[in-house]
């Protein structure tokens, strides 16, 4: 902070005459004459009828003016340069309008038919160490561009008969582009990280969702490579890898396809010792829920043919299942009956009394616990299940139980 206050200190003190808006604690200066500027793209073609930013809060935003503008994958503040650059990480900044994407506090310009954009003595700027024009093009799916133009410019040059050449370079250290669906249509969606500690919202609008962006986004990158989570309602959430990318990217997210499940329920058994497994012939499984209740939804990253079961959770039997055809972007409706299950009980002592924490693993590795009798109820087929008892203090037991009350006497661990 001293070193960075000393710059500021010596700026007042070389540009005395400097006047306009403050900006942080950089005083916005005037040129001494208008300046002729043609603007060319990376590859050389100049930018005709295109808007331009004049950067002018970048010395603010390091010193710590904007907390609108963190950064992906370090909980550290940005690294800070003499004359006012932020060296990585460093902040990006956000627009409210996802189309057209600008620099906060940035004086815009228009080049013409050929490129050319006159800065009068009176625009706006930051006044730096060394003197300079920063020129940014924000792109909306891609990493934006950036010129600079050194001052002051030799006499003769900037001027309408001979207009100062200034090329853009493509923004480094950022990954950038849009989100769309398997239709190619721009999708509402929310990231974030999954190996880093820290994450920030890289998107152009804003949102009351956290990390919530329109279709695009723009974020910061680290040294080391951090996976990101893409994520937006009924569709398919993706892994990408957030290296920097001079080119812009396209994350697709495909619409799910929902399957809608009714169960009638019989006898006084909960829903949630049943499940619905839904696979493929071609695929397996790919997906498994249990129920909470006698209605369901499933939102499958998968189409065409397939099998939808009602298993039963304590032995993993399947006890009814449907066959659907699925689309996405397409909701299929599927019912279920749930046919009358018996009961097993089993009723668990250790050396006469009741345990003090113990219960019973089913075939299907779900774990259930006794009740304060030592009383153990499992729906189970007619022909019984198998299950292991373990707990605190008693040996680990494997018993087979069938509908009906089953006494267990348990083994102390000595």
């Amino acid at each position: 902070m001293i070193a960075l206050g000393c710059a500021v200190w010596i700026a007042a003190q070389i540009a005395p005459g400097a006047s306009g808006a403050d900006v942080g604690f950089v005083r916005a200066a005037p040129l001494d004459r208008a300046l002729s500027v043609r603007i060319e793209a990376p590859d050389e073609v100049p930018l005709r009828d295109v808007e331009v930013d004049l950067e002018r809060g970048d010395l603010a935003a390091a010193l710590g003016s904007s907390s609108e503008w963190p950064t992906l994958g370090s909980p550290h503040r940005p690294e800070r340069c003499l004359h006012g650059r932020l060296r990585w990480p460093y902040p990006l900044p956000t627009s409210p309008d996802p189309d057209s994407p600008r620099l906060p506090d940035a004086s815009r310009l228009r080049t013409d038919a050929t490129g050319i954009v006159v800065i009068e003595p009176h625009t706006l700027r930051t006044w730096r160490i060394p003197d300079s024009i920063e020129f940014v093009v924000p792109r909306a799916r891609g990493p934006w561009w950036f010129g600079e133009l050194a001052l002051p410019v030799a006499d003769g040059v900037g001027t309408e008969a001979q207009p100062v050449v200034v090329r853009l370079d493509v923004e480094r250290g950022v990954l950038a582009g849009r989100v769309v669906d398997d239709r190619g249509e721009p999708i509402a969606f929310t990231w974030q990280s999954v190996d880093a500690p820290r994450v920030s919202a890289g998107c152009f609008d804003k949102s009351g969702s956290l990390h919530a962006c329109a279709s695009d986004f723009r974020i910061a990158c680290g040294v080391n490579a951090t996976a990101l989570r893409f994520s937006s309602p009924a569709h398919a959430s993706r892994m990408v890898l957030a290296a920097a990318s001079l080119e812009p990217v396209t994350v697709v997210l495909p619409r799910t396809s929902r399957i809608d499940a009714q169960v009638a329920m019989s006898g006084d058994i909960d829903a949630e010792w049943f499940a619905l497994r839904v696979s493929q012939a071609t695929g397996g499984v790919v997906a498994e829920s249990e129920l909470h209740g006698p209605s369901a939804r499933l939102d499958l990253d998968v189409e065409g043919s397939v099998t939808v079961d009602l298993v039963l959770r304590s032995s993993g039997d399947v006890v009814d299942s449907r066959r659907a055809s699925v689309a996405r972007g397409a909701s299929t409706n599927v019912g279920f009956d749930a046919p009358p299950l018996a009961w097993a009980t089993i009723r668990l002592t250790i050396d006469g009394a009741v345990p003090n924490v113990v219960g019973v693993v089913t075939p299907s590795g779900m774990r259930v616990l006794a009740g304060f009798e030592g009383i153990v109820r499992v729906p189970c087929p007619r022909e019984g299940i198998d299950l292991v008892v373990c707990g605190l203090d008693v040996a680990e037991q494997r018993i087979r139980a069938t509908p009906g009350t089953t006494a267990v006497e348990l083994t102390r661990v000595r």
